[in-house]
C-alpha cells in the first residue's frame, strides 16, 4: 500500500480499502452525511484519511454536488498597489464561506482574459470577480459566461449594463475633489486619465468637466492629457502638458489614480517644480504610498476592502439565487494632505 502511494495519488478506494467499509460510506463521511454511518465508524474513516494522507477531490466533489465551492478572480494589474487589497477582501470574504478563490492576472491583455476566461470554465468555478470594467469588453470569450449563464460581479463600471456591478460613486467624488481644488483659487486645472476603454475613466472625466463648468471655468482640451495608470504613465504626461505654473500655466493636476499622481509630481520634481508651491496635484484611490511620499499625497479615498466584500457578498447571494441589486455604489471621501494648497501669486511689475 505505502509502495502504491508514492506512485500515484491516494483514491476513496484506497480509503474505503485500508478502513474496511464501502466507498459509499467514505463518500458519506466526506460530505457529513451521517445516515447509516456511526460515530466509531465516521472516527476511524478519518483516522485512516489522515493516515494516508488522502486529500478530497474538490472538482470530483463539485460534479456531484453541481458546486465546486471556487470562485474565478480576474484583475488587471496585480503590480497596482490598488488591486492588492481589493484581493485580499475577496479572499477574506470567501473562506468565511468556505470558497477558495482563483486568482487570474491578466495584465491588460486581450488575449490574456480570453485564456482566463476559458481557463475558469474548464475549472467549473461556481462565479466570477473581475476588477476591472474593461476586462469583460476587452475579452472576446465573455459570451461563453453569459451563454453558460455563469455569475458574474464586476468591481468597477461594466460597459454590458446586464451585468452585475459593485462600483465606486466616480462623479460626486470627482466633483467634490474638483470643488477642493477650486476653493484653493485653482483656474486652471489639468487631469491625467486612464484608457480609453474604461467605462470609469470617461465617467471621472465627464464629472471634471462638469466641475468645471459649473464653476465657470473654461476646459481647456491640451489640460487633458492620456495617461495609463501606471507611474510612468504620470511622468510622461507631464510632457505633454503645453505649460506649467507661472501666470498662464497650470497651477493644479489631478490624476485620475494615485500611481499617476506620484509620478506627475516625480516629473515636476525633476524639472526644478516645487510641489505645492509651484504646482498642486492630487489623485484617487488612496494607497498607501499616497501617504508616504513628499509631500503627502491629496487624494480621493476609495474603500478598497469594503469593494471586495461587497463584491463577493454579492456573488454568494446570487450563487443561493437571491435577487442582488444590479448596481450597489459606495461613497468616496476626500483624504486632504501637503499635495494641494493656494496657487502661488504671481507678483506684478511695479508701474511707473
Amino acid at each position: 500500500m505505502k509502495k502504491e502511494q508514492t506512485s500515484r495519488a491516494v483514491t476513496i478506494k484506497d480509503v474505503a480499502k485500508m478502513a474496511n467499509v464501502s466507498i459509499t460510506t467514505v463518500s458519506r463521511v466526506l460530505n457529513n452525511n451521517d445516515y447509516f454511518v456511526s460515530e466509531k465508524t465516521k472516527k476511524h474513516v478519518l483516522e485512516v484519511m489522515e493516515e494516508l494522507k488522502y486529500r478530497p477531490n474538490a472538482l470530483a466533489r463539485g460534479l456531484q454536488s453541481s458546486s465546486t465551492k471556487t470562485i474565478g478572480l480576474i484583475i488587471q494589474d496585480i503590480s497596482n498597489p490598488y488591486y492588492p487589497k481589493i484581493v485580499q477582501s475577496i479572499e477574506s470574504r470567501a473562506q468565511l464561506s468556505d470558497y477558495s478563490v482563483i486568482l487570474a492576472n491578466s495584465g491588460r491583455s486581450e488575449e490574456k482574459i480570453a485564456h482566463y476566461l476559458e481557463v475558469m470554465w474548464e475549472r467549473r468555478v461556481d462565479g466570477l470577480i473581475v476588477v476591472g470594467s474593461s476586462i469583460i469588453k476587452g475579452a472576446k470569450k465573455s459570451q461563453l459566461f453569459q451563454e453558460k449563464e455563469m455569475k458574474t460581479v464586476v468591481i468597477g463600471k461594466p460597459f454590458d449594463k446586464a451585468l452585475h456591478s459593485v462600483q465606486v460613486d466616480n462623479g460626486s467624488a470627482v466633483r467634490e475633489m474638483c470643488r477642493s481644488i477650486i476653493e484653493m483659487g485653482h483656474r486652471r486645472i489639468s487631469m491625467i486619465t486612464g484608457s480609453k476603454s474604461s467605462a470609469t475613466v470617461s465617467d471621472r472625466e465627464k464629472a471634471f468637466r462638469q466641475a468645471l463648468e459649473e464653476a465657470g471655468i473654461p476646459v481647456v482640451p491640451e489640460y487633458i492629457v492620456r495617461g495609463d495608470f501606471t507611474f510612468e504613465g504620470g511622468i510622461m504626461a507631464v510632457d505633454r502638458l503645453p505649460k506649467i505654473g507661472g501666470s498662464d500655466g497650470v497651477t493644479a493636476i489631478f490624476a485620475q489614480n494615485d500611481l499617476m499622481a506620484i509620478g506627475v509630481m516625480k516629473a515636476l520634481e525633476r524639472k526644478g517644480y516645487r510641489i505645492p508651491q509651484d504646482v498642486s496635484v492630487v489623485g484617487f484611490d488612496d494607497i498607501d504610498a499616497a501617504s508616504f511620499v513628499t509631500p503627502a499625497l491629496s487624494t480621493v479615498s476609495v474603500p478598497m476592502e469594503r469593494l471586495g466584500e461587497v463584491a463577493m457578498e454579492a456573488l454568494e447571494k446570487l450563487l443561493s439565487g437571491e435577487k442582488v441589486p444590479r448596481t450597489q455604489k459606495l461613497s468616496a471621501h476626500i483624504e486632504m494632505r501637503e499635495s494641494l494648497a493656494p496657487p502661488k501669486k504671481i507678483e506684478k511689475p511695479a508701474t511707473e
